[in-house]
């Protein structure tokens, strides 16, 4: 019974995302980092988000002055500690790492992305972004924020960690174990001992003494 498999991406297609997941990575955490070492993030949040959301959707406004400014100190302790984590799992996740730990990696690596897509998409929806909807108001503005290419970025890396953890939970380890070595080297013996393939069968028709003989086939060498 043939089964069919989900094909692998190529070498050069798994590179290329991996770098881009090095960037991404490397942006949280540097953004942590510097929120950090500054150290007025969360006391400068509330203030921060009155200045910027002016241009933001009328729900999201309502949802920034009822939720979040109430709480904005929290919100910032929280945001600076969750950058720097997404921008360690991602860094991590490339690195060869023991693979008892790397059989985690995916699972993990889909997670910390899907927390990313959700702060990406916060912070775009505080400056008024309109995620590349619409032309920008100004000739010297990018058509595209970067908040919305990393919600963009993000997701397309989200989907590929879910192939890969897919991938790894359909992979049967198997066992280090002296009965299951032994049951292979069994395996393998009787293989040989025991070909797949039958010989060739052979006219039973000897060479000058065909005659008064029944045509048929043998497996005899010769014929015979």
């Amino acid at each position: 019974m043939r089964t069919s498999r989900t094909p692998e991406p190529s070498r050069g297609a798994v590179v290329a995302l991996l770098l881009v997941q090095v960037v991404i990575g490397y942006e949280w955490f540097v953004s942590g980092l510097t929120k950090l070492v500054h150290g007025d993030f969360p006391t400068g949040l509330a203030a921060e988000l009155r200045d910027m959301s002016s241009a933001a959707p009328s729900w999201y406004r309502g949802f920034l002055d009822g939720a979040v400014l109430p709480h904005a100190v929290a919100f910032g302790y929280a945001i600076e500690g969750v950058e720097v984590a997404i921008g360690v799992v991602l860094l991590l996740a490339v690195l060869r790492l023991p693979a008892r730990i790397s059989r985690y990696v995916p699972a993990a690596t889909a997670a910390a992305l899907l927390v990313g897509i959700a702060l990406a998409a916060n912070f775009a929806l505080a400056n008024g972004s309109s995620f590349g909807l619409r032309l920008a108001s100004d000739s010297f503005d990018e058509g595209i924020d970067l908040d919305t290419m990393l919600v963009g970025l993000q997701l397309a890396l989200f989907v590929f960690a879910l192939a890969s953890a897919r991938r790894m939970q359909s992979q049967t380890p198997i066992s280090n174990s002296r009965r299951t070595s032994f049951k292979l080297v069994l395996r393998s013996v009787f293989s040989l001992r025991q070909p797949t393939t039958s010989a060739h069968a052979t006219w039973n028709v000897p060479a000058g003494k065909s005659l008064g003989r029944v045509p048929g086939t043998t497996t005899a060498r010769g014929g015979t």
